[in-house]
C-alpha cells in the first residue's frame, strides 16, 4: 500500500471512530468550562498522539515476539 493511501485510510478510520466519543465530549466540556480553546485543543491532541504511539509501539513489540 502506498504511503499516501495508508495515511488517508488511517486518518479516515481514526477520524470517524473518534467522532462523538468520550474524548470529543471531554474536550468540548473542558473548552466550555474553561474557555481555553487552544490549551484544550493542544492537550487533547497531545493525548491522542501519545495513545496512538502507544498502540503502534505495542503492535511492533508484539510482532517482534512472534
Amino acid at each position: 500500500m502506498r504511503s499516501s493511501s495508508l495515511f488517508w485510510t488511517t486518518f479516515t478510520t481514526v477520524f470517524l471512530a473518534e467522532l462523538g466519543d468520550k474524548t470529543q465530549l471531554a474536550a468540548m466540556t473542558a473548552t466550555a468550562r474553561s474557555g481555553a480553546l487552544l490549551t484544550v485543543f493542544l492537550a487533547a491532541s497531545a493525548a491522542l498522539v501519545c495513545a496512538t504511539a502507544l498502540g503502534a509501539v505495542s503492535y511492533t513489540n508484539l510482532r517482534a515476539h512472534e
